[in-house]
C-alpha cells in the first residue's frame, strides 16, 4: 500500500512554531504570548466559519515579516545597548515626559529609530515595539562609547513619536511665516522670476515640513537640539568625530536629513550660543551643570 502522505500543518500553526521557537526563551517571550493569543483568537473564528482562510495567510505573512525586523540574536552587546536604553529612558522619566516601555536595540549599519506593530487580529489594541537601530554586530567588540551620544538623538524621535503634536505644532507656524514673507517679497515678480520665487517656496517646504514619519529635516534638526541639550558636550564632540569621517559626504542632502556641516552643524552651533547666554542670565555655568526644565527634551 502507499505511505500515508503526512497531514502538512496549516501556515498559522507554522508561523507561531516559528515564533515560540526563535522568541519563546528570549527577551521577547511577552509578544511569543502576545501573538499566540492573536492566533488562537483567529483559529477560533476560523472553526466556526466567521472568517476566510485568506485571514489566516494574511496573518501568518505579518508573523514573518514581524521576525524578520526584530533582532535575531541576544549576546552580549544586545544586554549592554538594553542597560544604556534603559538607563537614559529612566533617567529622561524623571520629569514629565515618558518614553516608550518597550525600547530595544538591534545592530544596523547607521543610527536610527524604528516601530515596529505587533501582528494584530479583530478589535484587539495593536501592540508596538521600538527599535533603536546601532551600528556594529552584535558582540561587545563593537561598543564605541564615544558615538553612543547618538542614542540620545534617537531617543528624542521617540519622545516626539509619543508627543506627536508638539514639535509640528510649534515649528509650522514658524516655516509659514518664513515662506510668506518670501511670497510677499515676490508680489511684483512677473514671469520667470515670480515662477522661481514659488518654487523656492515648494522647494523649502518639502524637506522642512515636519512629517508623522520624521523624514524631514524639521524633526533631525530637534534631535539634534534634544541631544545637545540631554547630553551637552559629549554631542558636540560625537559630532565633529562624525564631520571629520572620511567616509561621510558632508554635504549629501536627502529628504530624511539635512546636510551635516551647512545645515546641522549651523544649527548646533547657534544653539551652543544660545545655551551659553542662557547659562550666564540664570548664574549656571557650563562647566559645572545645565538648566534642565521639569520634562523638557
Amino acid at each position: 500500500m502507499p505511505r500515508r502522505e503526512r497531514q502538512r500543518q496549516n501556515p498559522l500553526s507554522e508561523a507561531l512554531d516559528r515564533v515560540k521557537q526563535r522568541l519563546g526563551q528570549s527577551p521577547f517571550a511577552f509578544i511569543s504570548q502576545k501573538i499566540e493569543e492573536v492566533v488562537f483568537a483567529l483559529q477560533q473564528d476560523l472553526q466556526q466559519g466567521f472568517v476566510s482562510q485568506d485571514a489566516e495567510s494574511k496573518l501568518s505573512g505579518s508573523i514573518d515579516g514581524m521576525l524578520d525586523l526584530l533582532p535575531q540574536s541576544f549576546g552580549e552587546k544586545f544586554w549592554f545597548d538594553v542597560g544604556m536604553i534603559s538607563t537614559l529612558v529612566e533617567e529622561w522619566s524623571q520629569g514629565s515626559t515618558r518614553l516608550s516601555g518597550t525600547i530595544f536595540p538591534k545592530p544596523h549599519e547607521d543610527w536610527g529609530h524604528t516601530s515596529i506593530s505587533l501582528p494584530a487580529y479583530g478589535d484587539r489594541a495593536t501592540y508596538v515595539i521600538d527599535l533603536i537601530l546601532i551600528p556594529g554586530h552584535n558582540r561587545l567588540a563593537d561598543v564605541d562609547l564615544l558615538v553612543y551620544s547618538f542614542l540620545n538623538h534617537e531617543l528624542g524621535h521617540n519622545a516626539l513619536f509619543k508627543y506627536d503634536t508638539v514639535f509640528p505644532q510649534s515649528f509650522w507656524p514658524v516655516l509659514e511665516q518664513y515662506t510668506h514673507r518670501l511670497r510677499r517679497q515676490s508680489l511684483a515678480d512677473r514671469g520667470a522670476a515670480r515662477s522661481l520665487a514659488r518654487d523656492t517656496t515648494e522647494r523649502i517646504h518639502q524637506p522642512w515640513s515636519p512629517t508623522a514619519n520624521h523624514y524631514n529635516w524639521a524633526h533631525e534638526l530637534a534631535m539634534d537640539v534634544i541631544a545637545l541639550w540631554t547630553i551637552g558636550p559629549a554631542y558636540l564632540a560625537t559630532f565633529q568625530d562624525t564631520l571629520e569621517d572620511e567616509a561621510l559626504n558632508p554635504y549629501q542632502v536627502g529628504q530624511s536629513h539635512p546636510p551635516f556641516r551647512d545645515s546641522r552643524a549651523i544649527a548646533i552651533l547657534q544653539l551652543v550660543s544660545s545655551l551659553q547666554r542662557l547659562s550666564i542670565r540664570i548664574g549656571c555655568s557650563p562647566s559645572r551643570g545645565r538648566a534642565r526644565p521639569d520634562g523638557a527634551f
